[in-house]
């Protein structure tokens, strides 16, 4: 089943249902929080670093545990430009709404999904992005960093 939702979500990508139940390349990634990340897949990204076009849309699919309740969920996402994490605000950093997750999260696994633009406005540029997910009081629930670039 998870071969034909791919073929579709590749053949229509935008279609909601592939929003909802994406499915993407893993890719490798530098853990920087907890051990709770079991996989992080990036659409679209078929080889490293993931290749973002300015005007497309990016997913980003991950996997994770918590071994707690979780009542609120914050998306930090970061790029590193000459060592100093810059903060890119993404539309959905509220990772309670629209991102696959139903909290309070309960103790256990979980996928958090989120689609976010690649705008026109962003330069063309290879960096590292740290990508994180804090609760309620700030706490990392997982961080990863990941290479990337933006072309035309």
């Amino acid at each position: 089943m998870d071969f034909i939702n791919t073929i579709v979500c590749f053949i229509f990508p935008m279609i909601s249902f592939c929003q909802e139940n994406a499915v993407g390349e893993s890719i490798k990634y530098t853990n920087c929080g907890p051990d709770t990340l079991k996989n992080v897949d990036m659409s679209p990204c078929p080889v490293q670093p993931c290749t973002f076009h300015k005007g497309t849309n990016a997913t980003v699919t991950i996997d994770f545990t918590t071994d707690k309740q979780v009542f609120g969920i914050t998306t930090k996402v970061y790029g590193i430009v000459a060592g100093i994490p810059i903060p890119y605000q993404l539309p959905k950093s509220n990772g309670c709404k629209g991102c696959n997750l139903n909290c309070p999260l309960i103790t256990g696994s979980h996928r958090y999904i989120n689609v976010f633009p690649v705008l026109q406005s962003y330069p063309e540029i290879r960096i590292a992005v740290k990508w994180e997910l804090v609760d309620e009081n700030n706490e990392q629930l997982l961080c990863f960093v990941f290479p990337m670039q933006i072309e035309a």
